[in-house]
């Protein structure tokens, strides 16, 4: 699996995968339900299969100083999803510039 922090300036093979966006903290199977959907439709558009996250938790941008709340720590989410077959992942800072994006301007933005 490839692991990127960030989303800018990624290699041709690392653009256009078919993604599920989340935190995906714990993988459970609700979450690896969504990555199935995510990975058939990579199988679909023959394109790679990768997730987008973010770190730190935005609960955590949100709330600062709140009580400890995460099931794993992201090289644990990292492994795991290694595990179900995500070929990029790509974290995201989430910081007040990510949060103040709208949804479309992250889309055309991020996932572009």
């Amino acid at each position: 699996m490839r692991r990127h922090h960030g989303y800018r300036g990624l290699a041709a093979p690392d653009r256009g995968a078919a993604v599920a966006i989340g935190n995906f903290d714990g993988v459970h199977l609700g979450h690896q339900s969504v990555l199935a959907l995510a990975r058939a439709a990579a199988a679909e558009r023959g394109a790679p299969f990768g997730v987008v996250t973010f770190e730190p938790h935005p609960r955590a941008f949100f709330q600062p100083g709140g009580p400890p709340f995460r099931l794993m720590d992201a090289d644990a989410r990292a492994r795991r999803l290694e595990k179900l077959g995500v070929e990029a992942l790509y974290e995201i800072a989430f910081d007040a510039d990510l949060a103040a994006l709208s949804a479309e301007t992250f889309a055309r933005a991020v996932l572009a």
